[in-house]
């Protein structure tokens, strides 16, 4: 969930900062299935190299930094997240019916065979 945080607080900022127009986000965690082609990946135990900076650079010129495409791709992922979410509160609802009728079925066994038991 931290990955999700970390680029609403970027999409925040875009969005109270409307007068940029291209950025490019430099981090060590993949963000690019939600910020889309503006994210470019560094090593976290590495300062910032050449290469980083190169990426960073050809970000910016091209569109692949554009605000708006990378608002775009935060909305389209904010919304199948959201849809996630809800497909996993009903499987866990569902996890959370099966275990309790199991529950209910392992009782009802358990008193067939006390029954049993004493009648034997």
């Amino acid at each position: 969930m931290r990955h999700y945080t970390v680029c609403q607080e970027i999409v925040d900022w875009l969005r109270a900062h409307e007068a940029t127009e291209a950025c490019v986000v430099l981090d060590d965690l993949d963000l690019s299935p939600s910020l889309g082609k503006s994210c470019v990946i560094v090593n976290g135990q590495e300062a910032l190299t050449d290469a980083d900076a190169e990426s960073a650079v050809e970000v910016l010129t091209t569109d692949a930094g554009d605000v708006s495409e990378l608002l775009k791709a935060f909305v389209q992922v904010g919304e199948e997240m959201a849809w996630r979410h809800r497909w996993e509160m009903l499987e866990r609802h569902q996890i959370q019916t099966i275990g309790r009728e199991g529950r209910q079925q392992r009782r009802k066994k358990r008193k067939k065979r006390r029954r049993r038991a004493k009648e034997e």
